[in-house]
């Protein structure tokens, strides 16, 4: 007998929270939008001027002073600057693009979270139910095998007929059955909640 089946849920908060975090689909595209954004600030960044300094030391004969024909140290340093001033156009149709498909990501993540949620919740609902049907079912198998129990005491005493006992019998045989049945729901929409979660095999 699997009376000792554990019914009892966590919130459904907890389980829409680690959908969140563990469905790979939602992984995916929020990773694809990290890039994104990445790319977007990169491509900004060609608005602006690029500046390049380079600083170096020598130590030679002749140094700066080429008469002299002297060893000496001496630094030379340099800045340069680099600006596409005609290329805005091009620049800024690329960084609108990048915006664009930032945005279409965080579009689709948000349906996608949306999705993800109502699969959750559905399934949830769907367990509780069934969690409900186990708990008033094993009432009634108990209620089943106390009649049972007197029909057989009435029996031994006289009292009732083979047939009283054979009634009660199959209706605790059918009350049993129809528990199991329930049992068997439990379990499959306990794997169809961690699908939904994206931990199939992980549930507590």
């Amino acid at each position: 007998m699997v009376d000792t089946v554990e019914t009892t849920l966590s919130p459904l908060e907890s389980y829409l929270e680690r959908a969140i975090q563990k469905r790979p689909e939602l992984q995916q595209v929020a990773a694809v939008r990290r890039a994104q954004l990445f790319r977007g600030k990169a491509l900004r960044s060609a608005y602006f001027p690029q500046i390049y300094a380079r600083a170096a030391y020598h130590y030679a004969r002749p140094g700066v002073d080429f008469f002299r024909k002297q060893w000496m140290d001496y630094y030379t340093v340099g800045v340069s600057l680099q600006w596409e001033i005609w290329n805005w156009k091009r620049d800024r149709r690329r960084v609108e693009q990048a915006e664009l498909e930032y945005h279409r990501l965080g579009l689709q993540e948000q349906q996608l979270v949306q999705q993800v949620r109502r699969q959750v919740t559905e399934a949830y609902q769907l367990l509780q139910t069934t969690g409900e049907q186990i708990r008033l079912q094993r009432r009634l198998v108990q209620q089943e095998r106390e009649r049972y129990r007197i029909t057989r005491e009435r029996y031994n005493q006289g009292q009732a007929t083979p047939l009283d006992v054979s009634t009660a019998e199959k209706a605790l045989t059918g009350a049993e059955l129809l528990l199991q049945q329930h049992y068997i729901q439990w379990f499959q929409q306990k794997l169809q909640l961690a699908y939904a979660v994206g931990e199939i095999g992980a549930m507590p």
